[in-house]
C-alpha cells in the first residue's frame, strides 16, 4: 500500500509535470473507481497539489479538486507529449547509462517497469490538451478520484489526524495520543485518525529503530521511549522521501516516472523475516497482529508488560 513517502513522491513529481495543464478529455474505463461528475474537470487547469497523509489533492481552475487515494494497488503513472524531455536527470556517474538507471533525488533508481500502458488495470485515462497522459492504475479496484468542492476538503479530511510532515504532528500531541490508549503501539500508528500518513512498512521499522515491540501497550511507553519513537518515525518518513519511496515485492508502487523506489534497499525489518538483525544478530520473526505482518526482532524489541 503506497504510504505517506510514496503519495508524497507522486505529489512532488505531478507537481513539477503537469501544474498548469488542461484536462481536455477524462476516460473512465471502471465507474466505481471515479466518485463524481467528471465533466467539472473538462477543460479546466491543474493548479496546485497537495497532499495530507495519504492523501492527494489536485486542483482546478474552477472550484473544484480532484481528490485521490491510492488505497492498496493504485498508481499515477504519467506519459509525456512526444516533444517533452524527461524530467527525471541521471547524475554525472551515471550519465553514460542514461538507458539503464537513473536517480531521484540524489539516489540511484532500480530500472523501468516497461509495461505497456493502458494495461488491464487501467481504471481511468486523463489526457491533457498537449496530450501528455495520466493513468490512473488499480489492480484490486479499491482506490479511487473523486471531484469535490473545493469548500469541502476540510470536510472531507476531517477524519484525519495530523499529517506526520506537518507542523501539527508535534511531540507533545504524539506523547498524548499514546498516553490515552492501551492499543498496542503498532495497531495505534496505523490510526489515520490518530496520525496520517504511517502504515505496515513506517511502522515496523520506525518500532525497530526505537526498540519498541509491536505489541507493547502504547500508555505503557515511557516519556523517553516515546520521544525516541517520535523522531524514528520522522527519521523513517523523511529518509523513505529521499529515497522516492519503497517498490516492496509485490511490486504494486512504481513512481509516476513508471520507476521503482529504492527505500526498500533500507528496510530493517520490514519482509526480512528469517533474516539476521543488522543491529544484534538474532533472526528477525514476524507475527499477525490485527490482520496484519509485524517484523521485529525479539532481543532488540522486548516486550513491555
Amino acid at each position: 500500500m503506497p504510504e505517506l513517502p510514496e503519495v508524497e513522491i507522486v505529489r512532488l513529481f505531478l507537481q513539477k509535470n503537469i501544474i498548469g495543464k488542461t484536462i481536455a478529455k477524462i476516460t473512465i474505463l471502471n465507474p466505481n473507481s471515479f466518485i463524481g461528475n467528471f465533466k467539472l474537470a473538462i477543460n479546466k487547469k491543474i493548479t496546485q497539489l497537495t497532499r495530507r497523509g495519504k492523501q492527494l489533492s489536485i486542483f482546478l481552475s474552477n472550484d473544484c479538486l480532484l481528490l485521490i487515494h491510492l488505497k492498496m494497488t493504485g498508481q499515477l503513472v504519467y506519459q509525456p507529449c512526444l516533444n517533452q524531455l524527461d524530467t527525471v536527470i541521471p547524475s554525472k556517474a551515471e550519465g553514460s547509462r542514461r538507458n539503464k538507471h537513473r536517480t531521484f533525488l540524489g539516489h540511484p533508481t532500480p530500472k523501468l517497469n516497461h509495461k505497456p500502458l493502458p494495461n488491464k488495470s487501467t481504471r481511468i485515462i486523463f489526457t491533457f490538451s498537449d496530450k501528455s497522459i495520466l493513468f490512473f492504475n488499480d489492480q484490486r479496484k479499491f482506490a479511487w478520484v473523486k471531484i469535490i468542492k473545493k469548500s469541502q476538503l476540510k470536510k472531507s479530511q476531517s477524519n484525519l489526524g495530523p499529517d506526520i510532515l506537518s507542523l501539527r504532528f508535534t511531540f507533545k500531541y504524539f506523547y498524548s495520543q499514546l498516553q490515552s490508549s492501551s492499543r498496542p503501539i503498532k495497531n495505534l500508528l496505523h490510526d489515520q485518525s490518530k496520525f496520517a500518513g504511517i502504515g505496515n512498512i513506517y511502522a515496523n521499522d520506525s518500532l525497530f529503530l526505537a526498540k519498541i515491540h509491536p505489541q507493547t501497550p502504547a500508555r505503557n511507553i515511557s516519556p523517553k521511549q516515546s520521544q525516541l519513537l517520535y523522531s524514528s518515525i520522522k527519521k523513517i518518513i523523511k529518509e523513505a522521501v529521499s529515497f522516492g519511496g519503497s517498490t516492496a515485492r509485490d511490486n504494486q508502487y512504481i513512481r509516476p516516472d513508471n520507476t521503482k523506489g529504492s527505500q526498500q534497499y533500507n528496510f530493517r525489518v520490514y519482509q526480512k523475516e528469517g533474516e539476521l538483525c543488522k543491529r544484534c544478530g538474532h533472526k528477525i520473526v514476524r507475527l499477525k497482529l490485527s490482520g496484519r505482518s509485524a517484523f521485529y526482532c525479539p532481543h532488540c524489541q522486548k516486550q513491555l508488560e
